[in-house]
């Protein structure tokens, strides 16, 4: 009884390779695999100097200039082995000016390139290093490294002295990564070498080659296979065709479904051919055997059939060839109108999400994606914003649009001046510098002096006495005093910080002496330990008096391309995140593993990692807007939370309750272990958040979505629900997107399948 179907479906094989167009296509995915097959890539190490590596250049020649005024042997030295063409150069910097013209500007960049090829002649000569000079630099462990190898070769050296010059200039001089790749065409080089690590790039290849071949290739290849297969359906009426079909013993529901399933031949070739050829390329020439990939050729033939049940439809109901396109092309407008609408509105509400909460005293803060602090009105039911400029209030709608703002950094509660601080984008000269708002005051906002830059600082933290620690890559302060007055820079070495006024910062020290360098994240208990994660090396300090930090213990956890990870301390217990969802427990005075390492959340990133003041309760969460907990010595577990699924934030009050921020601007406190709800902060819906929730959210569920089948072909390359909007991400806590990869698959197999139902009722109805 199956035979005569599979002789459709045989025929339907033997027409799409009999086909002229199918040739032709081929022929197209051969060319485009020919033409991308000499592209490839080497890794060696980073060496020289570009013009992105120095932020200010105006600084790093100030420094030069004034080296035996500031006492700095390093720059002392460096300046020695200039030309005096080369010093005089260095010595005429001049800083742009504060409302510059285009002239202006090409004038800056002309000296900043002449200063950038100074600095990277001198980096390749072979006495750029000289012990003397650096032996008060405090060097890395890499630098260390290759200082005591004696058998570098030249690119080793040059890296040697690249290092050195970051260890001299931290602040002014950016880190690099130890590994560059260069992109090659053949034999030719593409560009300079990027500073990318393998790994790096290998994640870029994960997260865009499925958004590229589906926006790319298959749409094309979508659109040529339905202008081929548009007519199979028509052409059953043809005169003849239909009646000496149905004058065997056969189902016409059944008969329909052979056509379609056959129809489907031409796309399944294309994609079996295209895939395949991409998984090789991406093996032989760029060393990266992604065999998930090869789950494209599934997806995208289903995703042909949710298109091609639509046109099947319009055939069967008009039996032309030309409206079923038409059909085909309307469908596709709804689901991408849907789609648009969706994100237009989603876009916004998702900056406005509460990603931070912090207590100060009885006043619950929050702080949202576009940075801006918000304090719990008790009176109103709402949220109001606190220690926000008018000019930033002004700019919302701007920096909404902004696609990936860095994480703020703070607000942190200030106990000893009952004030708030952060640091935040002035508006006035366009740099960033410290905020504060006094509660006194009802946290209007105050501007400070210029501070450092949102990339040096790791984070800010409160000491047990409500003292505000600023842990950055230049070392560890306090702040002491009133943000809002000015005062002089301080110095590390004899060198000014790198901005323009110091502001009420103490400089603490470090014993050992060390540099923290990226990717860092930092946490401290109510005991005054503090724990560091610092390019893979986990620390932990003890305060030692009001001036000392003493390293009690370190530990390396990642030997090669250290991950951004999220940390917490308290009860005795450090607790490591990493990227990959590891969640490691470690004895917090010996830094010894409690237990081995655990994905409670999967492989999916966490957004933050927290213990409780008494360390008896731990809690991850994750990107995926899921909040994992876990009593002491007991195992990890979902929360038993109402909000499971879309969980911004989370806080461990004094007493013990969970604070859980979720869905927009709600935030909910909760008992543990039982989960009952204590309190809710529930501001009203805004016109934009009830739109998106009781209209557009349920259409677009119940719709399907051809146009997010890269979202699950992510998923299943990853293993994670999210994906972050940048590509380097170096702190965690930055928004990411949850891709829902099997939302798409689900709704559109029940499309399909009620197109397809309601395609075999017409045919078995209809009389012919």
């Amino acid at each position: 009884m199956i035979r005569p179907y599979l002789a459709v479906i045989k025929d339907s094989f033997r027409e799409a390779f009999a086909s002229r167009i199918l040739v032709v296509v081929l022929v197209l995915i051969t060319g485009v695999l020919l033409v991308a097959a000499p592209l490839t890539y080497s890794e060696r190490q980073t060496t020289g100097i570009r013009g992105r590596d120095v932020p200010d250049p105006k600084l790093l020649a100030d420094q030069f200039t004034a080296a035996a005024r500031l006492k700095n042997p390093v720059a002392e030295h460096l300046w020695s082995l200039m030309s005096k063409d080369q010093q005089q150069l260095v010595a005429n910097f001049k800083p742009l000016k504060e409302k510059p013209n285009f002239r202006d500007i090409q004038e800056f960049q002309k000296q900043e390139r002449e200063l950038v090829k100074i600095l990277d002649d001198l980096l390749k000569r072979d006495d750029f290093y000289d012990r003397k000079a650096w032996q008060d630099v405090n060097q890395t462990l890499e630098a260390r490294t290759l200082r005591n190898d004696d058998k570098l070769d030249k690119e080793g050296k040059a890296r040697l002295n690249r290092v050195l010059l970051e260890n001299a200039f931290v602040g002014v001089v950016e880190p690099s990564t130890a590994t560059s790749l260069q992109f090659q065409f053949g034999p030719y080089a593409l560009s300079e070498p990027m500073p990318i690590r393998k790994q790096q790039f290998a994640r870029v290849v994960e997260r865009l080659l499925p958004w590229l071949v589906d926006k790319g290739l298959l749409a094309i290849g979508l659109f040529i296979a339905l202008l081929v297969t548009a007519p199979v359906i028509p052409q059953m009426f043809d005169p003849g065709s239909l009646h000496l079909l149905l004058s065997k013993p056969v189902s016409r529901s059944l008969l329909f479904l052979s056509k379609f399933v056959g129809s489907c031949a031409f796309v399944l070739i294309c994609a079996v051919y295209l895939f395949v050829g991409i998984w090789l390329l991406l093996g032989t020439r760029l060393g990266l055997w992604e065999h998930q990939l090869l789950w494209c050729i599934p997806l995208y033939v289903f995703v042909f059939m949710i298109y091609y049940s639509v046109a099947a439809l319009a055939a069967l109901w008009w039996r032309n060839t030309v409206l079923s396109i038409v059909a085909a092309g309307l469908f596709w407008g709804v689901c991408f109108g849907i789609g648009f609408t969706k994100q237009t509105l989603e876009g916004p509400m998702e900056k406005q999400r509460i990603m931070r909460l912090t207590l100060a005293k009885d006043s619950l803060i929050g702080v949202t994606g576009l940075h801006m602090p918000l304090e719990w009105d008790q009176t109103a039911g709402n949220w109001r914003q606190v220690c926000v400029s008018e000019e930033q209030e002004q700019f919302t709608l701007l920096l909404s649009m902004m696609p990936n703002l860095p994480p703020p950094v703070g607000p942190i509660y200030d106990a000893r001046n009952d004030q708030l601080i952060r640091i935040g984008l002035s508006f006035q000269n366009g740099r960033f510098a410290f905020v504060s708002g006094k509660r006194s005051e009802g946290w209007k906002y105050a501007e400070g002096p210029l501070a450092l830059p949102p990339n040096v600082i790791i984070t800010m933290l409160n000491e047990p006495d409500g003292s505000v620690l600023l842990l950055s890559n230049l070392g560890l302060f306090r702040i002491t005093g009133d943000v809002r007055k000015k005062s002089e820079p301080p110095k590390i070495f004899g060198m000014s910080l790198p901005f323009s006024a110091g502001g009420p910062m103490t400089q603490l020290t470090i014993e050992p002496n060390e540099n923290w360098n990226n990717p860092a994240t930092a946490a401290i208990d109510k005991e005054g330990l503090l724990a560091v994660y610092s390019a893979g090396l986990v620390t932990v300090y003890q305060r030692e008096n009001s001036r000392v930090y003493k390293q009690l213990a370190q530990k390396r956890v990642f030997e090669k391309d250290p991950p951004p990870a999220v940390i917490a301390v308290g009860g005795g217990t450090v607790m490591l995140a990493s990227e990959n969802g590891v969640v490691r427990l470690m004895d917090a005075k010996t830094l010894e593993e409690i237990e081995s390492p655990q994905q409670p959340g999967g492989e999916n990133p966490p957004r933050g990692a927290w213990i409780s003041p008494d360390g008896q309760w731990l809690a991850v969460a994750y990107h995926t807007g899921k909040l994992w907990l876990r009593e002491k010595s007991q195992a990890w577990k979902l929360a038993p939370l109402n909000s499971q699924g879309d969980i911004n934030a989370v806080l461990f009050t004094p007493e013990g309750t969970l604070l859980v921020a979720h869905q927009v601007s709600k935030v909910t406190e909760y008992e543990l272990p039982s989960g009952k709800v204590l309190k809710r902060f529930s501001p009203p819906l805004t016109m934009t958040e009830f739109a998106y929730r009781y209209g557009i959210l349920p259409i677009y569920t119940l719709c399907p979505k051809p146009g997010e089948f890269y979202k699950t072909v992510e998923y299943l390359m990853t293993r994670q629900e999210t994906t972050a909007a940048k590509e380097k991400v170096d702190n965690l806590e930055a928004a990411q997107v949850k891709l829902n990869p099997w939302s798409p698959v689900w709704s559109s197999a029940l499309f399909v399948a009620v197109m397809l139902g309601i395609c075999c009722i017409y045919i078995e109805w209809q009389e012919f």
